[in-house]
């Protein structure tokens, strides 16, 4: 779709199991697709879910954690990537 589009894209892997190679194997076939894959994952949170119940981001809901470490890197990451383009 992005290709059709003419925009840049990046896969980010989201609610990543702790202990399985689902992730990599789905961004090693991303990248022999020629697919951007986001080196930042997003593990399966449940400070996500609450912090959506709660009408608020991540980092709103709380100011620590695994799940606002990841997203916050997520965040730097797209930032690089977007001022590198």
């Amino acid at each position: 779709l992005a290709k059709v589009e003419k925009t840049a894209a990046l896969l980010v892997l989201n609610r990543v199991p702790p202990r399985s190679s689902a992730a990599a194997e789905i961004a090693e076939e991303a990248h022999k697709l020629g697919v951007p894959v986001a080196t930042t994952t997003l593990g399966n949170r449940v400070a996500l879910a609450s912090a959506l119940n709660a009408g608020l981001g991540i980092t709103e809901f709380q100011s620590s954690g695994s799940a606002t470490t990841e997203v916050s890197a997520l965040a730097a990451e797209i930032l690089t990537v977007l001022r590198a383009q």
